[in-house]
């Protein structure tokens, strides 16, 4: 998993904000040897919109939630390209070149 060059600062500065639970179910930390077990952190507003690594756009979450959210994600960034494609195809200038 990438984390979107986030500078250990900001990953450390996070934990001790958002605490040791995962911020959607409430699941805690996991050991430092199994990474999977580990909380990890997610951008609120994902960086193919625009956001930003400011702890304001980030979160803690248990891996199950990550995958969630990054799955609600991958559907909302499906629908932004079908709308901008259907609209390429509507200006009529799509197949003119």
């Amino acid at each position: 998993m990438t984390n979107h060059h986030i500078n250990n600062k900001t990953k450390k500065r996070i934990r001790e904000i958002k605490g040791d639970r995962c911020e959607d179910c409430g699941k805690e930390n996991g050991p430092v040897d199994n990474p999977n077990e580990r909380l990890q952190i997610h951008h609120r507003k994902p960086r193919w919109k625009g956001g930003p690594n400011r702890i304001s756009n980030l979160r803690l979450l248990c891996k199950e939630c990550h995958d969630k959210a990054h799955r609600e994600y991958h559907k909302q960034k499906l629908k932004y390209i079908k709308k901008l494609y259907e609209e390429l195809v509507g200006s009529r200038q799509y197949g003119k070149c």
